[in-house]
């Protein structure tokens, strides 16, 4: 019997974050535990955060997951079964949320898993069945395997982009022709934010991202990117120019966001989404396009961003059989 591979998880973490989560799902797994280690990196810098794990990892696969990650006992078997395939650079599964109805968390994710609050990112967040090849818009950096040869020879986590790190460098590895697998099973439960202001912080963050992700690896297909923009811009000039045919792009949107609360109200028989989420779609991609515009702004203005100091992160190393 083939020996199964060993698997370094990766975890980013601020500064005193809780591990907790993360940490009582992993004592559950079902894998050999002298075929696994846990690599903390401890800072404020996430893709330097990565790249100092990647270095210090022993395994062939590093698995990416966060502090609040809460995995499935089978998710190492998994994992080791689809790099089987030499092709395999990456696997990934979505990031669910528990249903908890009361909660914002839960309205929150119910507008990320529908077409018309993340588009194509929406299977990152729901369990939706699809082809087994995935795409960077598909996988989620709380939830990712990597083959960790590939990603040294393509240069690791790009420093300059944060967030977005993990989905710059996935187009890289989709570049140099290795296949990235979306798996439904691979899920992992974490929590969505909890207040509106955390929501809209969070998207923000997100824009500006995707928008560094675009200067430094865009492509033809980054052009939808710039609809949210556009869309901010058109919400903005409505305070100046107001004929009754100008207002349809607006309706559209008020109609789209209506018919999707609808479908997911009739989905759960959760009857308060229907008034929720029309206020949760516009926070997450009005914040998104502001993210997007935020970069574009400090690019024209700050041409060159001052180099300050890195400071020093630290590095844990755990051990599964160590876990009590």
């Amino acid at each position: 019997m083939p020996t199964l591979p060993k698997i370094s998880v990766n975890i980013p973490i601020k500064p005193e974050s809780d591990i907790k989560t993360v940490i009582s799902s992993l004592k559950k797994i079902k894998y050999p535990p002298e075929q696994t280690e846990i690599i903390i990196v401890e800072g404020n810098q996430i893709a330097r955060q990565r790249n100092l794990a990647l270095k210090k990892s022993k395994g062939e696969i590093i698995y990416l997951l966060d502090n609040d990650s809460a995995v499935k006992s089978t998710a190492f078997e998994i994992i080791a079964s689809e790099f089987k395939k030499s092709a395999v650079a990456a696997v990934g599964g979505p990031s669910l949320t528990k249903k908890d109805k009361n909660s914002l968390s839960f309205v929150i994710a119910c507008a990320l898993e529908t077409y018309f609050g993340a588009m194509r990112m929406r299977l990152r967040y729901s369990s939706q069945k699809m082809a087994e090849a995935g795409s960077e818009y598909h996988l989620i950096g709380a939830n990712l395997a990597l083959r960790k040869k590939i990603v040294k020879k393509l240069g690791g986590f790009n420093e300059k982009i944060m967030p977005n790190e993990e989905t710059e460098l996935l187009r890289r590895i989709k570049k140099a022709g290795y296949k990235l697998v979306y798996k439904k099973e691979l899920s992992i439960y974490r929590q969505q934010r909890k207040s509106i202001w955390d929501l809209a912080n969070q998207f923000h963050h997100y824009g500006i991202g995707r928008m560094k992700q675009i200067v430094y690896n865009g492509s033809f297909e980054d052009v939808i990117f710039f609809v949210p923009i556009i869309f901010v811009l058109y919400l903005f000039s409505l305070l100046f120019y107001d004929p009754v045919w100008y207002s349809a792009p607006l309706l559209l949107y008020l109609g789209l966001s209506f018919a999707t609360s609808l479908k997911a109200t009739l989905k759960y028989k959760q009857f308060g989404l229907l008034f929720t989420l029309p206020l949760i779609f516009p926070v997450i991609h009005i914040s998104y396009a502001l993210g997007l515009q935020h970069e574009i702004i400090r690019r024209i203005f700050l041409k060159k961003q001052s180099e300050t100091r890195q400071p020093k992160l630290k590095v844990k190393t755990l051990y599964l059989q160590d876990l009590s």
